[in-house]
């Protein structure tokens, strides 16, 4: 088999740098996250903080995950912020969404969700992602992939 060639292109600050990959009778394969830039290589949205409260939990607690959002330029209306926990093998085990979150130019927001763990939920350590797209799912302008951490220390079963 032939070769292929990979290439891929990363704004860095003002500069561009690209860059090859040669991979001998493979082929690329990979997923490709665009985000909006502004002029000067920074995000036009940026999720400045996340947590989760309390971090250690059990079976019907209530956890308060909170992340928040800041528009570096421009300005926001009908954004979709998506919030997920994910187990350690990153299966998704509560998805929750706000919509319709509006942000001006130089703003923050803080965008607060509560889950009371269901008693099905195993122990183990589970981690946060929190998205940021625009309206129907499209653009992604911005992403945080283990943005807080939170552990299920017990189940009902052993209150």
């Amino acid at each position: 088999m032939g070769q292929r060639f990979g290439i891929a292109v990363v704004a860095a600050g003002m500069g561009i740098a690209i860059l090859i990959a040669l991979l001998a009778a493979q082929p690329v394969v990979g997923r490709l996250i665009a985000i909006p830039l502004i002029g000067d290589g920074r995000p036009q949205l940026r999720i400045t903080t996340a947590a989760a409260m309390p971090s250690e939990l059990g079976n019907h607690d209530v956890v308060s995950i909170a992340s928040t959002v800041r528009s570096d330029r421009g300005s926001f209306r009908d954004l979709t912020v998506d919030m997920d926990v994910r187990n350690a093998e990153g299966v998704v085990v509560l998805r929750a969404t706000q919509r319709g979150v509006r942000l001006s130019e130089g703003d923050e927001r803080t965008l607060n969700w509560y889950w009371r763990v269901p008693s099905y939920i195993p122990p183990g350590d589970y981690t946060v992602a929190i998205n940021v797209y625009g309206p129907n799912w499209s653009p992604l302008y911005a992403a945080r992939e283990n943005a807080a951490a939170l552990a299920i220390i017990h189940t009902a079963s052993s209150r």
